[in-house]
């Protein structure tokens, strides 16, 4: 359990690093993402606000090492959504997370 949260904080020190904007989280034995995301479908939120996205993957190595490399490609997607507002791609991508 040690040895994973060491691997959780570099890689969200590694996130950090590159202004990733989400962060892993540990909860239970399963990984998520928290940071700002866009409102969800039908609901009443316009804006962007911090939310939880659980990634479905385990807090091992290999889970994490998955986990950071998912952070970095929805941060990514949700800069293209903001840069050229293409709110379907981002939609898509999220629901196929796990």
């Amino acid at each position: 359990m040690e040895k994973t949260l060491k691997l959780l904080q570099e890689a969200n020190q590694r996130l950090k690093t590159g202004k990733v904007g989400l962060t892993l989280q540990l909860r239970g034995n399963k990984l998520s993402l928290q940071g700002q995301f866009p409102p969800k479908p039908n609901s009443e939120r316009k804006d962007p606000h911090q939310q939880r996205l659980s990634l479905g993957l385990y807090g091992n190595p290999a889970g994490i090492q998955r986990a950071e490399a998912q952070a970095k490609r929805i941060a990514g997607d949700i800069r293209h959504l903001h840069n050229s507002n293409n709110m379907v791609r981002l939609k898509q991508n999220l629901g196929g997370v796990r």
